[in-house]
This record gives C-alpha cells, sequence and structure tokens, in this order.
C-alpha cells in the first residue's frame, strides 16, 4: 500500500522533472536555511490560494529527508492531492512530510515539510 496518491513516476522523466522542481524551488541553490525565506508561509490558508484550484493533474514530489534514491515522484488529481494534505500536513500538531506539489508547469509550486508547516514558493 502506498501512502501517497497518483500514479508513480519513474525512470529518466521523473528523475528529470524531480530535478527541475528542486531547481524552481531553490534557483540560487542556497542553504535551506536561507531559501526557505524566498517562500511565503501559508500553513492551512493554502487551501483558500489559487495554488490548489487547477483542474489539471499535479505532481507530486516526496523529497526524502536523507536519502535521495528513496525519492518518488507522482502525477495526481488536485482532489487526491488535497485530501493528502489535509491528511498529512497539519500545521497546529506540527505534523507534515517534506513534499512538493506542483502544477506540471510549474506555476505554482507548494512545500510542505515534516513541521507541518505549508510555503507557496510561486
Amino acid at each position: 500500500m502506498n501512502m501517497f496518491p497518483g500514479v508513480r513516476m519513474v525512470h529518466d522523466e521523473a528523475d528529470r522533472i524531480m530535478n527541475e522542481l528542486l531547481q524552481q524551488i531553490n534557483p540560487q541553490n542556497l542553504k535551506s536555511i536561507e531559501n526557505i525565506k524566498n517562500w511565503v508561509r501559508v500553513d492551512d490558508e493554502v487551501y483558500n490560494t489559487d495554488a490548489l484550484s487547477s483542474e489539471v493533474p499535479y505532481y507530486l514530489f516526496y523529497k526524502h529527508p536523507i536519502h535521495d534514491f528513496m525519492d518518488k515522484l507522482f502525477l495526481t488529481s488536485k482532489t487526491d492531492v488535497v485530501a493528502f494534505l489535509r491528511d498529512s500536513v497539519n500545521p497546529e500538531r506540527g505534523d507534515g512530510v517534506d513534499v512538493i506539489v506542483a502544477l506540471q508547469d510549474y506555476s505554482k509550486i507548494i512545500v510542505c515539510n515534516h513541521d507541518g508547516q505549508i510555503y507557496l514558493v510561486k
């Protein structure tokens, strides 16, 4: 059983997209503590933004905190990604998972961390 919604993408295409997403969220290649200053913390307000308003599929990128070989990329629906975020990220409790959610054109990117914080990148 997979805790992540959608269809898992693998091999070269997945590697390319994961690298592009990492580049999109940190184009200056800053340390995490510095890069986070470029984002807007929104937490539960993310559900009221246009970042989750599109009906086209989303990328859901699980970024393992230690091992890159455990990173996973999924193509999923808006409904499933919203349900996943509501179930897996709770800013009030400080519970979360390290994921990046993005439209396929990268025009809207959401970053969640294991501390339950949710940020908008674009």
